[in-house]
């Protein structure tokens, strides 16, 4: 995932000043084969773009070679007509498009004046690849590999009916022209621990090019690299040295490599592939949203991406059109219970006893009101206090939520977080396996079962999913935690093995 869009960065960010709410233009829902778009700007380019992602990953799976199979779960675009308004997500200026991981999916916003570069389909085109990696194996890869490839393929350039990868990545120039590429030692063995957005910027870059050209641009002088790279995945995966292992694989040291590589920039020859792509030309289903559901929708988004200031704006629009609507009216007393405000947190509670008299019907109204009383919960826990009456009415709330949307991994998510008892995990723990098998590619997911697993001092069930954690997460706490459990764990395993060769050993000699 491009470090420059990591979603831990939208999450975090709160509101300073924020553009007045509009909703002039209606909002509707497109569906294609394998996206959800969500807009306001005009039929003709909402079309335009949704084709040219199916174009993007109809080409992305034949140069993977992965089977094409309709996804279960669509990504979702958010495709804004209004510059202010999509800057209101994003509170920076001068992005054009970013891609964020959520409970509910993977999402994508991006505004009508974008450009067809980084950072507006170019990372769509990075994170989806992501995204589809995940979908087609559960697979580890090397950081390197994975960001290069995607970074590889976000390059695709569509023209007469063609698809061309392998251009230079504008959005790395920094890397190569100001900065100091990478030596493919430290590509393969990077600081995971640098907080350095250089040095971050250099890691993508250098990632590219080692991708590019031992998967591509060698295939005239060398063709085995490409089947070389297979091996050497399969080896990292195996836990093997990535440095070692890499002259074993490749029969040259990574300095040797970095020799030849250093050769290529210097030509500034770099060979890509292209191939022939033709149009989407299926049928894109449309429906108008009403406005008191389009408003919603932008609420639970705007809360997604940590702007809760802006997710207020849009509820008011909602609960102007209709102010007892139990979605809106649920999802408010969430947000009027995180402010620190006595007042505040009161109202909260009494929307919360308005809508415990109604008969709940709608899924999004349930997921709330588990929300807030799992958030309720959360905080006496810090007081060293537990209402076990308040516990059983959000476990009962999330099972209501899930059997109005079994689909609903946020439902899923907040039950397992109402079920936490450290002295029973099964019931958490199921909860989070039946969200697993919704979406076993959620990041989120596979972090939340990994570390629950691993504090129930279970590292051995929890060791695959924290394998995907350390390699689908950005540097951070959460991939160093998992790096720190899965190293321990094969030193225990180790140890265990070592204890039985001396036991054997032991027995042969008495007998």
């Amino acid at each position: 995932m491009t470090r420059s869009q990591s979603p831990l960065i939208f999450v975090l960010l709160f509101a300073i000043a924020l553009p007045s709410v509009s909703h002039a233009r209606d909002w509707y829902e497109y569906k294609s084969d394998n996206f959800t778009v969500y807009s306001d700007v005009s039929k003709k380019r909402v079309e335009k773009r949704i084709s040219q992602l199916e174009r993007f990953r109809a080409a992305a799976l034949m140069i993977t070679g992965t089977p094409n199979q309709k996804e279960d779960q669509r990504l979702k675009v958010f495709y804004l007509h209004k510059s202010s308004e999509f800057e209101s997500f994003t509170l920076e200026r001068g992005v054009v498009g970013f891609y964020m991981e959520t409970w509910d999916g993977p999402m994508i916003f991006t505004q009508k004046s974008s450009s067809l570069g980084m950072p507006g389909t170019g990372v769509m085109y990075h994170e989806y690849i992501h995204h589809l990696m995940r979908l087609s194996s559960n697979s580890v890869y090397p950081m390197w590999y994975s960001e290069g490839f995607a970074e590889f393929l976000a390059t695709a350039k569509f023209d007469d009916g063609r698809v061309t990868f392998g251009g230079f990545p504008e959005w790395r120039v920094g890397a190569f022209h100001f900065g100091r590429p990478l030596e493919v030692a430290e590509v393969l063995a990077p600081d995971y621990e640098s907080d350095s957005s250089a040095y971050w910027d250099n890691f993508y870059g250098s990632a590219w090019f080692l991708t590019h050209y031992l998967q591509f641009g060698a295939q005239k002088e060398h063709p085995e690299y490409r089947e070389k790279v297979r091996e050497y995945i399969a080896a990292f995966r195996a836990g093997a040295d990535p440095l070692i292992s890499f002259e074993q694989v490749f029969g040259i040291t990574p300095d040797e490599m970095e020799k030849k590589l250093r050769k290529v920039r210097d030509k500034r020859l770099l060979a890509g592939i292209s191939f022939d792509s033709p149009e989407y030309t299926k049928a894109i289903a449309r429906k108008k949203l009403p406005e008191i559901e389009a408003a919603y929708l932008l609420a639970d988004k705007a809360l997604e991406v940590g702007n809760e200031e802006l997710a207020q704006e849009y509820l008011r629009k909602s609960l102007k059109l209709a102010p007892n609507w139990a979605p809106a009216l649920s999802l408010q007393a969430v947000l009027e219970n995180h402010k620190a405000d006595k007042t505040d947190i009161e109202y909260a509670a009494s929307l919360v006893i308005r809508l415990r008299n109604a008969d709940l019907l709608d899924a999004r109204a349930a997921t709330n009101l588990t929300h807030f009383h799992v958030d309720h919960l959360q905080s006496l826990a810090k007081t060293g206090h537990w209402d076990h009456g308040l516990q059983q009415q959000a476990i009962e709330l999330g099972k209501k939520a899930i059997s109005l949307n079994p689909q609903s991994v946020p439902a899923h998510r907040y039950l397992w977080m109402a079920q936490m008892d450290s002295q029973n995990r099964a019931p958490a723990l199921k909860t989070m396996m039946a969200a697993f098998q919704l979406d076993p590619e959620s990041l989120y997911i596979n972090q939340s079962v990994a570390f629950y697993l691993a504090d129930a001092g279970r590292v051995d069930l929890a060791k695959p999913f924290l394998e995907r954690v350390l390699s689908w997460s950005h540097p951070g706490r959460a991939r160093t935690k998992a790096k720190n459990l899965l190293e321990r764990q094969a030193a225990e395993e180790a140890a265990t093995q070592s204890d039985t060769g001396e036991k054997i050993t032991n027995s042969a000699e008495k007998s």
